[in-house]
């Protein structure tokens, strides 16, 4: 699907059919298509087991909490690297299966910034443009926001985190296409309120006078 001389099925035509093979059987992709934005989109096998292994535990009377299993599973491929390699290189090629589905996206030059920030908003890529430098322009962290957990997805769906080595924080790259997204502080349990500290502090002394007054 998507800007390529001629979408449609495709039949596997070999046991190493791969993608390679059917962007030049589709008669290759347009000129405004965006090939760091590739990517692939494939039939999650393992959601049907998921809901037999689940529907079991029911059935024995064991209650467990299951996450939405998605139709389909993404991964994106270094179209760019493909097409030098000519395929050969398997590195960046990858043997299609039935029921793949290819989607070829259209060049896009924004960067769209999401989650904690304090204006969600959409900016044109610029070279040199950081994470950092595209959340500022976001309008900055909210105080709510879980700054080392910011990562960004790419056009193909691949994704890359934020990386904190000693005092240092290391952002993921930006590409045209690109989604910025700053996740939310999970809150935490270890950390007592104050009415909390206040109630424990209270209890300590009256069993410091209690013990004092035996």
């Amino acid at each position: 699907n998507g800007l390529v001389k001629n979408p449609g099925t495709y039949a596997l035509l070999n046991s190493k059919y791969s993608l390679y093979d059917l962007l030049n059987d589709s008669g290759g992709v347009l000129e405004n298509a965006a090939l760091n934005g590739i990517k692939i989109q494939r039939i999650n096998t393992s959601k049907k087991i998921i809901e037999e292994v689940f529907n079991e535990s029911d059935s024995l009377g064991v209650k467990m909490e299951m996450e939405p299993q998605k139709e389909f599973l993404e991964f994106g491929v270094d179209v760019v690297s493909l097409f030098k390699t000519s395929g050969k290189d398997m590195k960046y090629n990858v043997v299609l299966k039935n029921g793949d589905i290819i989607l070829v996206p259209k060049i896009d030059n924004t960067i769209e910034i999401i989650g904690e920030v304090e204006q969600p908003t959409v900016i044109a890529y610029e070279n040199g443009l950081s994470t950092i430098k595209a959340i500022e322009r976001a309008g900055g962290f909210k105080e709510s926001a879980r700054k080392r957990g910011a990562f960004v997805v790419y056009q193909n769906g691949n994704t890359k985190s934020t990386k904190k080595i000693l005092f240092w924080n290391f952002w993921p790259k930006l590409e045209p296409g690109a989604k910025v997204v700053v996740p939310k502080k999970l809150p935490n349990s270890n950390k007592a309120s104050l009415a909390e500290i206040i109630g424990l502090t209270s209890t300590l002394a009256t069993l410091t006078v209690m013990i004092r007054s035996l």
